[in-house]
């Protein structure tokens, strides 16, 4: 992260933002309480990252409060109001922090009537990850009824710090422990090309690797899930794996190769008291499966089944030591090894019950995108799958056509699951850009 705010400085695309529409009456005292509270509780959102005689360092500060900020937008009209506060909650996800001085937590209420505010919620990444969204709300669920009572929350306390995860990494990251990842991972990248070009692009790549995005959403029938459900459960396969299988078929058609590597990040709180402190947990794992021979879906399904559950049982390496260990050919274009990530964003997210509040999600896009494509799979109302892709390199119908695309391959694959690669490629081509 440290690396990436120096090569990229003021850059949006590692901040980590949630929003929520709040309907009632929001106590905002109760409010601001709450957020310094989980502030207080977690180290590593006190924190500054600075760089001490060359050497990056870590500096905690004090408690502090006042960490809500309020912007009053109530006196514009409704139309304007909703003008406004898209653009606004927009804004505030895309300010960039500065490591060194920033909280890494800012917290907006935008104030849009009496009964009704969005709430902003921004950290940074390298203080935090996707499941530490859970474990804020989880924890502001928590302290907001107390204070709106006045009383005084009772959390339990925290075990560790991430801290005490990043001192546990490095004492696993040696000796015999280390040897053993390093030998994992050094036969599973055997021969692995340093650029993984599986996705044909509308414009060339620049002298130096963007960030600009943009995400396409759809939602799944519930029909579907469920197909592609039964067929995992007569697999042995998670749900995810199921959706990776379809992709990486995907990705052979519209690259024609047959060695196809992706990006899958993985929470890595292996262990219970790593469940409940915010911090950057997560690692990247590098999944790659062999779909020569013109295998069926199941077939495929089985090699990722097989390859995913490796990687997933070697996560304690981080990607950045793989590639020090390594050493891959390294571009100011694009990331090495792969390009395209598939992200199973299935984090616990609590129910939040606030008393007299109906709390609602408020999704606003950052318009970035850390890689070529990533694709996003949550489980909502039904289950969305987003693509967030790069639009220095796609046009939006050229994402649009691979979205449908895959789309169309799951429905296929559901009703003739035993249909082999080539078969299904003539059945529905892929639009190349």
């Amino acid at each position: 992260m440290l690396f990436w705010d120096r090569l990229v400085p003021h850059s949006a695309v590692y901040n980590v933002p949630a929003a929520v529409t709040l309907r009632g009456h929001v106590d905002r005292d109760a409010l601001c309480k709450s957020i310094d509270l989980v502030v207080s509780r977690h180290q590593v959102l006190r924190a500054n990252f600075v760089f001490t005689a060359g050497e990056p360092a870590i500096q905690i500060n004090p408690a502090r409060s006042g960490c809500l900020s309020l912007v009053d937008l109530s006196a514009a009209s409704s139309v304007d109001r909703s003008s406004q506060i898209r653009q606004l909650a927009h804004a505030e996800m895309r300010k960039p922090f500065n490591l060194a001085r920033d909280p890494m937590l800012r917290a907006v209420l935008f104030r849009l009537t009496e009964t009704e505010h969005v709430l902003v919620i921004t950290m940074h990444h390298i203080a935090a990850d996707g499941w530490s969204i859970g474990v804020l709300f989880d924890e502001l669920s928590q302290a907001y009824p107390a204070f709106a009572a006045q009383k005084s929350p009772k959390l339990p306390a925290l075990p560790v710090q991430y801290a005490d995860f990043a001192r546990w990494q490095r004492d696993l990251l040696q000796g015999a422990a280390l040897e053993r990842l390093l030998d994992f991972w050094k036969q599973q990248l055997a021969g692995i090309s340093d650029y993984s070009d599986l996705l044909p692009v509308d414009r060339p790549r620049g002298t130096h690797q963007t960030f600009e995005g943009a995400t396409l959403r759809i939602v799944v029938p519930d029909s579907l899930l469920a197909a592609l459900a039964v067929i995992g459960q007569q697999r042995r396969a998670t749900p995810f794996m199921v959706l990776l299988a379809a992709f990486q078929m995907l990705l052979q058609r519209c690259s024609e190769k047959n060695d196809i590597v992706l990006g899958v990040p993985v929470a890595n709180r292996n262990r219970p008291e790593f469940c409940n402190p915010i911090g950057c947990f997560i690692n990247m794992v590098v999944v790659r499966s062999d779909l020569s021979g013109n295998p069926s879906f199941l077939e495929v399904l089985g090699r990722v089944r097989e390859t995913s559950l490796a990687a997933f049982l070697h996560p304690e390496l981080p990607l950045s030591e793989l590639v020090r260990h390594l050493r891959p050919k390294r571009s100011a274009t694009h990331t090495p090894w792969f390009q395209v990530q598939m992200v199973f964003q299935n984090y616990p997210m609590p129910e939040i019950c606030w008393p007299g509040i109906t709390v609602t999600r408020f999704e606003v896009d950052t318009a970035t995108s850390k890689f070529d494509l990533s694709v996003l799979i949550q489980q909502k109302e039904g289950l969305e799958i987003a693509f967030e892709y790069n639009t220095s390199l796609f046009e939006q119908s050229t994402m649009k056509r691979l979205l449908d695309d895959y789309v169309l391959l799951l429905e296929q694959v559901v009703r003739h699951p035993e249909t082999r690669l080539r078969d299904l490629s003539n059945q529905a081509p892929v639009t190349h850009a």
